[in-house]
């Protein structure tokens, strides 16, 4: 049994291109219904979130970006219970001030709809016609948006088991679970777990069997259900399959499928 502990402190700079790049234009696909409609759209295609209308848009630089900061600490332990089982478990806490976040055409629409809660910072706009609330500009960039404080747990489960001339069988299950990922923007606190891209658990299931020059891979994928505001993501989950021969010339021969099921969010 392995008990361990870490603490730090760590800053990120805003790359040069992100504070004096020129502005560019762009024609910007995004999901907007007043838009939609405004383009002639039926009312199902303007209520289906997959539909996309191009609009113009401009990428701006930041020349007031400053770097964002962190503190983070962490609590574990590792137990090597048997020689098959291994187990590690630990405990993180993050807090990132002045966070340099991209605001893209599709989050400012978000923000612009209260499909994301956050306010559209300073700079960046969208403007709609007012006779239609069609989009006629758009225009976005990166910004240091407020402080992100996360915490949660990352549990690791090995086994590895011998069955001598029939093979061996290797699994490996990673499990996240965040139970807060909050952001003050300076005027309100928001919690974003369970909106859409902020899952509260995902998982990851390997398992690996070997028999002589060969190997046969399995790997399990989910993310959990995303379900806050008006937007509803249910629970993925996806299969990957692959097969590898070792050949005697020390070289590796593998064929696969991701995602075998073409499963899609």
């Amino acid at each position: 049994l392995t008990l361990r502990a870490s603490i730090g402190e760590g800053f990120r700079a805003p790359t040069l291109d992100l504070i004096t790049q020129q502005t560019a234009f762009s024609a910007e696909a995004v999901n907007d219904p007043q838009t939609c409609a405004a383009f002639g759209g039926t009312p199902a295609q303007c209520a289906n979130p997959a539909t996309q209308i191009q609009v113009d848009s401009f990428s701006i630089a930041n020349p007031r970006l400053g770097s964002e900061t962190s503190r983070q600490w962490s609590l574990g332990a590792v137990w090597d219970a048997t020689d098959w089982l291994n187990i590690k478990a630990d405990y993180y806490n993050i807090e990132i001030t002045d966070a340099i976040n991209a605001i893209g055409p599709q989050d400012l629409v978000d923000r612009n709809l209260g499909l994301d809660p956050r306010p559209i910072p300073p700079g960046l706009s969208v403007t709609r016609d007012p006779a239609t609330g069609a989009i006629t500009r758009l225009v976005f960039g990166f910004v240091n948006e407020g402080v992100i404080t996360t915490d949660g747990i990352d549990v690791e489960i090995n086994t590895d088991f011998d069955f001598g001339d029939v093979g061996s069988l290797r699994n490996r299950l990673f499990y996240s679970w965040v139970n807060s990922y909050e952001i003050d923007d300076g005027l309100d606190v928001t919690e974003f777990i369970d909106f859409r891209g902020q899952p509260q658990s995902r998982a990851n299931l390997e398992t690996v069997y070997s028999i002589s020059d060969f190997e046969f891979g399995w790997n399990v994928e989910y993310i959990a259900k995303q379900d806050a505001g008006t937007v509803v993501t249910p629970s993925w989950i996806t299969h990957d399959l692959q097969a590898t021969w070792k050949a005697p010339w020390n070289g590796r021969l593998s064929v696969g499928v991701l995602n075998i099921e073409n499963e899609l969010p």
